[in-house]
Parts: C-alpha cells; sequence; structure tokens
C-alpha cells in the first residue's frame, strides 16, 4: 500500500511530539527560527533546477497554491485562514 504524504507527515508527528521542546511550529517548520527569504529563494532555486519546472518566486507560489485551492473548490473559509487573509461578504 502506497505511503501518502499526509500519512508521512502523521507518523513523523507521533515520533516528534514526544521530545523536549516540541511545538506544531517546529514540527511544521523543522527549526526554532523562521527561514530567511535569501535561504527559501536558494533552496527553491536547486528544487526548481532539480524538478525542471519554470521558475516561479516565493509569492508566485503562494498565488499558485490559492488558485489550485480555489479549483479545487475548497471552501473559501478555509483558504482564507489558511492564507491568513480574511472573507468578505
Amino acid at each position: 500500500m502506497q505511503n501518502t504524504l499526509l500519512d508521512r507527515f502523521k507518523n513523523r508527528l507521533e515520533k516528534e511530539k514526544h521530545k523536549d521542546g516540541f511545538t506544531l511550529d517546529y514540527f511544521i517548520f523543522g527549526d526554532i527560527k523562521p527561514v530567511s527569504r535569501s535561504d527559501l529563494a536558494r533552496k527553491m532555486d536547486y528544487f526548481i533546477r532539480l524538478s525542471g519546472v519554470s521558475r516561479i518566486t516565493p509569492h508566485g507560489l503562494r498565488h499558485s497554491h490559492a488558485s489550485f485551492l480555489i479549483k479545487s473548490k475548497i471552501d473559501d473559509s478555509l483558504i482564507a485562514e489558511r492564507l491568513e487573509h480574511t472573507v468578505q461578504s
């Protein structure tokens, strides 16, 4: 049976949550400090070259992600929460 990404995250969470100082922020971001813009851009550039896809900025990736969620018919309030926006009525 194929192990989905969500299953892999759940398994990792179960292993990591018992460590001293564990928080969900640490689990999600992998470190106590946030990733700098330059580090994020460098890592993205590396994986873009590795995969052979067209280059996209981190902000462009955010927009692509939002578009994907909208196309997938995800509820507007959930998308807004994920992007830290408010929904206008």
